[in-house]
């Protein structure tokens, strides 16, 4: 069965790979005028938080504005590439797939340590791909993971490749710990084995 991805993996962190790479060098470059990355991260840490309580507050549409806004951010590179920049957004869930998952949060964060955990085991991701989470909780078929506070989404565009993103929830948190690609097997696979939550769309 092809269950959610746990929240487990290496401790260490790979090499940045790709755009997030570049992206990675630009916000290197930035922070290095003022001479401290670990002040520069902490900064950026306490901005995030702040942008994460207001997407927790604001509606699904201005909720998701706030979350294309803070991607095209070229910080964003660097925190796919595994510096630990802070909790990141990268989608707004819909008020109904929260109510179904029990949580009061909206925003969903990609921590440091699962982006390098994603590097480790997704190193063909880039930070482009991230945008895809959006559309897979949007447009995608959404399923209960084998936890009840996980949520899996399964999306193909097209003739494309299938995509998969797990969530995790707590109470007032939500946590992206996977995304990458599947097969077409494995997408049936999915389809099959674990309960579609869809009908809340």
């Amino acid at each position: 069965m092809v269950g959610p991805a746990g929240d487990g993996g290496p401790e260490d962190r790979a090499a940045p790979h790709g755009a997030a790479e570049d992206s990675a060098r630009v916000y290197r470059a930035k922070v290095a005028d003022a001479g401290d990355i670990g002040r520069a991260a902490t900064a950026d840490a306490r901005t995030l938080a702040e942008a994460v309580e207001e997407i927790d507050s604001l509606p699904a549409a201005a909720g998701r504005a706030r979350v294309a806004a803070l991607l095209d951010d070229p910080r964003f590179g660097a925190q796919a590439a595994g510096i630990d920049v802070g909790d990141w957004p990268v989608a707004a869930l819909a008020p109904s797939a929260a109510v179904a998952l029990a949580t009061s949060a909206r925003a969903v964060r990609l921590s440091g340590w699962t982006a390098a955990k994603q590097i480790y085991r997704h190193p063909e991701l880039s930070a482009t791909d991230y945008a895809r989470v959006q559309q897979l909780l949007d447009e995608g078929t959404l399923y209960r993971g084998r936890s009840p506070r996980h949520l899996v989404a399964v999306y193909r565009d097209d003739d494309g490749p299938w995509w998969r993103a797990v969530v995790k929830a707590t109470a007032d948190e939500l946590h992206l710990v996977s995304l990458h690609r599947m097969s077409e097997r494995n997408a049936r696979q999915v389809r099959r084995n674990v309960l579609p939550i869809s009908v809340l769309r």
